[in-house]
């Protein structure tokens, strides 16, 4: 298929650069010769002015209505190879597409692309057919109107030849990507711990692994899963490790009738072999519940709310995992908080350091009578008490404007080492598909500040049963993490094309020191692959593909053709000369000789959720920088938050002098719950686990070796020195003897 792309590009820019070079360039000029003349009169009216322009550019419509004529034929012709190709091959195999399994879809695949190759072949073939009638509409000799030659020209080529090319790709350098995958994207997580991020996918009803190697491809694991879910519904995913047994575990959420609760199963992983816990949960939760480490114990407990069958009031709902693969309540760990209210509805639960002592406070999301949203904030106090703290996070401000909001946003957005809290406020009631302002907090403002976005002419898709619109990541490395989004664009046709749309943080001058952009040019045909060009697309996410640190896209899409769920990724690799410093904190239920992790590596190899990371550097121009950050701080309504920390750090040289990682446990006892690493190298591949004293060992061995080489060096080169000179001292005496003789 790229090789279809690359002929139909080519043989479209040489019909391009023919009429351009050969014809085109003279009409241009003498439509501005002559625009020029109608200008030399200073005596004209305005009227007359404009009147005379206009006559200048009179071949303009008709020489637009020749190529739209023309190319729109090419278009229509080219489109159709596709949905008639897949016609004949689904004939000529006998497929039943619902059913297919992944041989029989890359049967098919191959199948296709030849059939679509050989489709715009023929096609290609009249392109000087088209190119004669269209040089009969006007004639290059005579003709004095003029005509906006490559502007107009390459936008009506590129509207319609991105059906077949898939349009603009920032892909630089590897332009080797994964295969599509089917299937629907539950979550992410390390399930070899091979420490590559590998997907878990919804196939119908079965949850399967798709493992990443090394190279950035992905493969359905043959020894982990699949699961059987028995539902045909769409489930929500978080992983984690609910007995401390260093294997990474799955909790599968699924919603019950229209969503008025939720069913939650834990599947243990034994040895790659996914059982259902022995005693499952019969609570039903209100909304999904998120996993978090209460207890600092490096296992996963699970906490949500519920409703008692008649009555009228919710209750928070606390599941402490042990190694015993049983669940105790531990809901009297915390004190104080309302929640009859009930849970804000879509709102996922937060686990984020809120104050700066890298400890992750909790965060619900409740109803309010006042305004729509009340923050609740949970701190730690001690090893498992958590207490209220309600002037931590003030009311959102009383305006009619702020009736619906989407999933908050976390993350350092102004790398002041501070989390902020970015809230966006939906256009109207019940609609989240035009967001054009934001509300934001962070630890020290007295009140919420608002700033705006310019939307233009776009929409976005919000996830059914669910309020997430924009997903978090560090994209262009410059220090400053980037939001992504799907973005609806509606022509005046009335025809809708959904694309990848990166919304870039740049300064800003408003309350907040920042702000959300997006070039409409550019980021909106960002990324159209061949794969899902003109599909309906329904999520887009970060993902890093080979953990290079280069932050790359993962979309999910609806495939006409195929049928199904498909999942496909955009390689983003080059980001310029920009560094960066990526952090993967595990659970402490183990430190050396884990199960399963290799005998090389150190670590559980499970991401601890709550954990934080924050560093301290100084630029390449002597300025402080500091940034903060935390590893899974929600886990429910697909946030797909990786399960690592990533910072950029812009195009700076120097080392990293501080990182301080934060686990989630007691503030007060430092010693235990924070470790400091001292200058790191940006960009390297070295590997750093919370395993800091084995690190410190390994480099004073590393540093005692190359010492003792060193000295070796120069005591070796001392006595040769000393030979040398020897015997350099008894031929000068033999010829001092040889003299006097």
């Amino acid at each position: 298929m790229e090789s279809t792309q690359e002929r139909v590009r080519t043989s479209v820019d040489q019909l391009v650069d023919e009429l351009d070079k050969k014809y085109l360039r003279d009409i241009q000029r003498k439509m501005f010769l002559c625009s020029s003349k109608c200008c030399e009169n200073k005596n004209v009216s305005r009227d007359r002015l404009d009147t005379c322009i206009e006559k200048c550019n009179r071949g303009t419509e008709k020489a637009q209505d020749a190529i739209d004529k023309e190319l729109g034929l090419l278009q229509q012709n080219l489109t159709a190879c596709l949905p008639s190709c897949h016609d004949r091959v689904v004939q000529k195999l006998g497929l039943d597409l619902e059913k297919v399994d992944e041989r029989q879809l890359k049967q098919f695949k191959q199948h296709l692309y030849d059939c679509v190759d050989k489709c715009s072949n023929e096609q290609l073939k009249t392109l000087p057919q088209i190119r004669d009638r269209i040089l009969k509409y006007f004639d290059v000799n005579q003709r004095n109107e003029s005509f906006d030659s490559m502007n107009l020209l390459s936008l009506i080529l590129f509207s319609w030849i991105s059906p077949l090319t898939g349009g603009v790709s920032l892909t630089i350098g590897d332009d080797h990507v994964p295969d599509p995958q089917l299937g629907r994207i539950c979550a992410y997580g390390d399930v070899n711990k091979d420490r590559y991020t590998d997907l878990i996918v919804q196939k119908s009803e079965k949850l399967v692994f798709l493992l990443q190697s090394e190279e950035g491809k992905f493969k359905s694991s043959q020894r982990h899963g699949p699961i059987d879910l028995n539902v045909k519904k769409d489930v929500f995913c978080a992983t984690g490790d609910f007995n401390g047994d260093a294997a990474l575990d799955v909790m599968v959420i699924t919603p019950n009738g229209d969503g008025e609760d939720f069913d939650v199963v834990v599947y243990l992983n034994r040895e790659g072999s996914f059982q259902m816990l022995p005693n499952p949960i019969t609570q039903k939760f209100v909304e999904p519940p998120a996993v978090m480490d209460v207890n600092g114990d490096g296992i996963s407990d699970i906490l949500g709310m519920v409703k008692k069958s008649g009555d009228v009031h919710y209750s928070l709902h606390c599941l402490s995992g042990s190694r015993s693969a049983t669940f105790e309540e531990c809901q009297n760990k915390f004190r104080g908080g309302d929640f009859s209210p009930g849970p804000y509805p879509y709102f996922p639960h937060i686990f984020v350091d809120l104050d700066g002592d890298l400890s992750a406070e909790i965060v619900f999301g409740m109803k309010n009578s006042k305004v729509p949203l009340k923050f609740m904030v949970f701190k730690r106090m001690g090893s498992s008490q958590w207490n209220v703290k309600s002037d931590l996070v003030p009311d959102l401000p009383d305006s009619p404007e702020l009736q619906e909001f989407a999933a908050p946003l976390i993350a350092d957005f102004n790398s002041d080492s501070k989390i902020d809290i970015v809230l966006p406020v939906c256009r109207a009631k019940n609609d989240c598909t035009h967001i054009d302002k934001f509300l934001v907090w962070f630890d020290g403002m007295v009140k919420w500040e608002q700033f705006q976005m310019d939307m233009k002419e776009l929409a976005f898709v919000v996830e059914p049963n669910s309020k997430t619109v924009f997903r978090v990541g560090e994209f262009k490395l410059d220090g400053y993490p980037d939001l992504i989004a799907t973005s609806v664009y509606t022509n005046n046709r009335k025809t809708e094309t959904r694309a990848p749309l990166i919304v870039s943080n740049e300064p800003g001058d408003g309350n907040f020191s920042r702000k959300f952009e997006f070039n409409l040019q550019k980021d909106l045909h960002l990324v159209l692959p061949e794969a899902i060009a003109g599909a309906n697309i329904s999520a887009s996410s970060f993902f890093d593909l080979k953990e290079d640190g280069n932050l790359d896209v993962l979309v999910e899409y609806k495939d006409k053709h195929v049928g199904g769920t498909m999942i496909d990724f955009i390689k983003c690799d080059d980001k310029g000369d920009t560094t960066f410093l990526k952090v993967q904190i595990f659970s402490n239920v183990c430190s050396n000789d884990c199960p399963g992790t290799p005998s090389s590596d150190s670590g559980s190899g499970i991401a601890w959720s709550g954990a934080c990371v924050s560093y301290s550097m100084d630029t390449s121009y002597g300025r402080p920088q500091v940034a903060v950050q935390c590893q899974l701080p929600q886990t429910t309504y697909r946030t797909l938050h990786a399960p690592f920390v990533l910072f950029g750090l812009g195009r700076s040289p120097n080392f990293v002098d501080i990182v301080t990682l934060g686990s989630p446990r007691d503030p007060e006892r430092k010693e235990n719950q924070q470790h400091i690493l001292k200058q790191i190298v940006p960009n390297s591949r070295s590997r750093l686990y919370l395993t800091p004293s084995t690190l410190i060992i390994q480099s004073l061995m590393v540093q005692v070796t190359v010492c003792l080489i060193l000295l070796g060096l120069v005591v070796g080169l001392h006595m040769r020195e000393r030979r040398h000179d020897r015997r350099e001292r008894q031929s000068q005496s033999h010829r001092f003897h040889f003299d006097a003789m």
